[in-house]
């Protein structure tokens, strides 16, 4: 670690005053009030009930040591702009999904009181995935294609899900990766699947009062004969959990997911990642954040693909608006690069 960024670390921890990235929040589609169309009418001559949600941003962000190309330094970016539908089309079926870039669109049915059918492009149901993305390797992934997984990782298939209070079990089908590495031929966790192949996997979530472990497993054949094997581990928690001035304040999640790939001269190799974060709300309506995590992209040979990194960041709202300040450091296993990150947003979630 240079004693550049060890100052940078200990400047950032003093102007806040606390822990804190702004975490990207779920959009619930279970709290919005729904809104009646007279038409069109369902097969069954209900009237259709829905509401759109969606989210915009305004980003800047810069590299304090990127000096040879200062023009992108200040570069405006719109990362979000996300239209999500919400229709019911009967008390037992209903579709949610993102229609202007289709990151996912599926359709619940609820076959009875605790199972429930999806199907569509589907959120992978693997690791805690309650806010679309995923945080192992300690980054978000904005601007980028993800770090051990897509930033939005779906993929067309299906799930079950049966909901045994406070146990929910889900087995699943989906499209499973295809994109290989040019240089060495391995699978390549971070982008989508072309269809070609599929995979199978199966989460278990309990709801334990303000405390939820999550642990997930997939499995696919990403070459006839070699196996990859995903397991996962999270652990999260709520504002409020601990009755305590200062420990109600606070919410945790950690994580860490394994890929245990065939195919290696050697033998099986790995990629994984995994992170630990901390938020509070002390401070009123701003939170702060830590998130920290590690990346191995290949157990078999360490390089500069090997990264850990830290976030630090401030949300305040402003009206309807969110406003963050985060701060990115990165560190590479090997031929370390000045790539560390300002970012400022502006969003609305509506």
């Amino acid at each position: 670690m240079t004693t550049l960024k060890m100052l940078s670390i200990l400047l950032v921890l003093t102007i806040l005053p606390s822990l804190s990235i702004a975490e990207e929040e779920s959009i619930s589609f279970d709290d919005v009030e729904d809104v009646k169309v007279e038409l069109p009418k369902s097969s069954v001559g209900e009237e259709l009930r829905s509401h759109l949600m969606g989210r915009i941003d305004l980003t800047s962000e810069f590299s304090p040591y990127d000096n040879d190309e200062p023009e992108e330094n200040h570069e405006f970016k719109n990362y979000h702009f996300f239209v999500f539908l919400k229709v019911k089309a009967s008390d037992r079926t209903e579709f949610f999904g993102e229609i202007i870039g289709q990151k996912f669109y599926f359709v619940n049915l609820k076959v009875n009181n605790p199972i429930t059918f999806s199907f569509g492009k589907i959120p992978v149901p693997f690791g805690d995935s309650t806010s679309y993305h995923r945080y192992y390797g300690g980054v978000q992934g904005l601007g980028s294609d993800g770090v051990l997984f897509p930033i939005v990782w779906a993929e067309n298939g299906f799930n079950i899900r049966t909901q045994l209070n406070p146990l929910a079990i889900e087995t699943y089908m989906v499209n499973g990766f295809t994109e290989l590495d040019e240089t060495t031929g391995k699978p390549k966790l971070n982008v989508g699947s072309n269809g070609s192949r599929q995979a199978g996997g199966a989460r278990l979530s309990l709801d334990a009062g303000g405390v939820t472990p999550v642990l997930s497993y997939y499995h696919m054949q990403w070459r006839r004969g070699d196996s990859l094997n995903l397991i996962g581990g999270d652990l999260s928690s709520s504002y409020g959990l601990w009755d305590l001035s200062l420990f109600k304040h606070l919410r945790l999640g950690m994580g860490r997911a394994v890929a245990f790939i065939d195919g290696h001269q050697d033998g099986t190799f790995q990629k994984a990642g995994d992170y630990a974060k901390i938020a509070t709300n002390l401070l009123g309506p701003v939170e702060f954040q830590l998130l920290y995590g590690t990346f191995t992209y290949d157990s078999s040979d360490k390089s500069e693909k090997d990264t850990h990194a830290f976030t630090l960041s401030g949300q305040v709202p402003w009206d309807q608006v969110r406003l963050t300040l985060e701060y990115q450091w990165n560190f590479e296993a090997e031929n370390e690069v000045e790539n560390d990150i300002l970012r400022l947003m502006a969003s609305l979630d509506f």
